[in-house]
Parts: C-alpha cells; sequence; structure tokens
C-alpha cells in the first residue's frame, strides 16, 4: 500500500521541491516563481530566501495549487528565512538563534518521514559553523529514522564545485558515515552537474541538495535538477526536485489527519 492510497491528497511517488528564489523573489518575479513551482506539481516545498516582504503572497500562490498547509521562519525585514508547505498537515519544528532563519524541520506523520530544510550561508564563520552543527544534530539524532536534508547547503564533495571554494566536505562526510546518502549522486555517479552558477557564469557548483537516511534513499524514484528557471534568470539557483515512493503501516490513522492548514506554531529543536 502507498501512501496515495491512504490519502489522495498524495500521489505516489512524493515529490518534493526545493528552491532558493533569490532574495525574497521580488515583486516581478513572484508570477514567474509561482507559475514556474506550479509546472512541476510539488507535493511537498521548501524555500530559502525567503522574505517578509513576499512570504505571504508566495505562500497564496502555494495555496492555490493545493499546498495549504505552510509554515515559515517569519523572517524580519530584510532577512532571509525559510518557508515549507506541503499538501498534508505536518508538525514544525523550529531552531533558536543564531540559526532560526537558517533551518527549519517538518514530521509529516502522514509519510513517517522527518525533513529539514536547509539554508547554510556560503560565508565562513561562526553562522555558517552554527548552522552546520544543528542541521549535523538534527541528522543524527533521526539517522534511524526516514530523514531528508534538502535545501541549499552552500558545499559540495569532489567533482561538485567548479572554480569555487567552499567548505563543508567534512560535514557532508560526517552524514554520509551515519548512512545518509546524496541521492542524486547515487543515480548518477561521476555526472558533472551546476545548481548555482557565478555572475559571470564562469563557475558554480551542486551545492543545492537532496541527503536522505539509509531507509529513505532506498526508496529514491527521482532526482534531478530544473535549470530552465536558472536560465531565465528567475531566480540563480536551479530547482531541486526529487520523488519518493513512500508508504507507512506505522502513523498515519485515515480520517484524523487535521484539514486546517499548518502556519507557524511548532516547538523549538534543541539537542
Amino acid at each position: 500500500m502507498n501512501f496515495g492510497d491512504l490519502n489522495p491528497r498524495f500521489p505516489s511517488p512524493v515529490r518534493f521541491l526545493a528552491w532558493n528564489i533569490l532574495h525574497g523573489g521580488g515583486p516581478a518575479r513572484m508570477p514567474e516563481i509561482a507559475h514556474a513551482i506550479a509546472a512541476h506539481a510539488p507535493d511537498v516545498v521548501t524555500l530559502s530566501e525567503v522574505r517578509r516582504t513576499t512570504g505571504g503572497q508566495i505562500a497564496g500562490a502555494l495555496a492555490d495549487i493545493g499546498l495549504s498547509h505552510w509554515s515559515w521562519t517569519n523572517p524580519p525585514a530584510g532577512i532571509n528565512g525559510v518557508l515549507i508547505a506541503a499538501r498534508t498537515p505536518f508538525e514544525t519544528l523550529r531552531f533558536p538563534p543564531p540559526v532560526s532563519q537558517r533551518l527549519l524541520a517538518a514530521r509529516f506523520a502522514a509519510l513517517d518521514l522527518n525533513l529539514i530544510a536547509a539554508h547554510v550561508p556560503p560565508d565562513p564563520g561562526s553562522e555558517r559553523a552554527h548552522a552546520w552543527k544543528s542541521l549535523l544534530d538534527y541528522a543524527k539524532s533521526r539517522r534511524f529514522e526516514r530523514t531528508l536534508v534538502l535545501g541549499d547547503l552552500n558545499a559540495g564533495r569532489d567533482g561538485d564545485l567548479h572554480a569555487l571554494k567552499l567548505d563543508g566536505q567534512e560535514s557532508l562526510g560526517k552524514l554520509w558515515t551515519w548512512g545518509f546518502r546524496d541521492l542524486f549522486r547515487k543515480e548518477n555517479t561521476g555526472l558533472p552537474e551546476f545548481s548555482w552558477l557565478t555572475p559571470d557564469r564562469q563557475g558554480g557548483g551542486r551545492i543545492d541538495h537532496a541527503i536522505a537516511s539509509a531507509s529513505l534513499s532506498a526508496v529514491a524514484a527521482s532526482v534531478r535538477y530544473s535549470h530552465v528557471e536558472r536560465d531565465l534568470r528567475i531566480s540563480d539557483h536551479s530547482i531541486l526536485l526529487v520523488d519518493l515512493v513512500v508508504s507507512s503501516t506505522r502513523d498515519h490513522v485515515p480520517g484524523n489527519a487535521s484539514t486546517e492548514p499548518t502556519r507557524g506554531g511548532g516547538t523549538l529543536f534543541s539537542p
């Protein structure tokens, strides 16, 4: 039995979409962003660099395509945040400062799945170090469960970075030692790929990732990047699409899930 059998709102496989929309999207790009997301027909969306000025507009556009359950980091004016939206309810887990705008986690009981949406800052320093520590603590504590790390990590392993200097290889390596796997590399060994390009287009790398725990990586059906949106300069990042064939026999009881949108709320995650 797949999740589509349990809840018709979610077809199977379940499609996750992750995208850094570049400084909140802005009013001029918002219609293009909304159209691009809708065209990929996602079931769960994680967006980074969401801003207060456009967050409500984004949430409304996502609700129009059935993603009526949402939560975000509620960033202060001028600050980038993270948003998660889905077709089914989820429990939000928040992170304390200084990473409260960099990470947002969700527990999908109906999918028996944990999701952490991440936007790790690119510049070396304490904020990046704190973001990696919090992300790794969360992932390690849930390594034996279905757990998905999704978003802009501003990091890559061998062959992922081209004329681009970023650390993070050690942090990615820790995830590997706990059984997590890069879902794109699992199916595309050695294939060059760019999810972000420098403004002059002379460098870039695959810095947007879908990294899954061992039990979840086994059910990945498809992982790919859509570059059309980046090439059209709707954002400087490509869209990451992940299809997972997930089913739950433990957590979901048909008819018991709330149908009210999830907005805000949740608890702080402190390992």
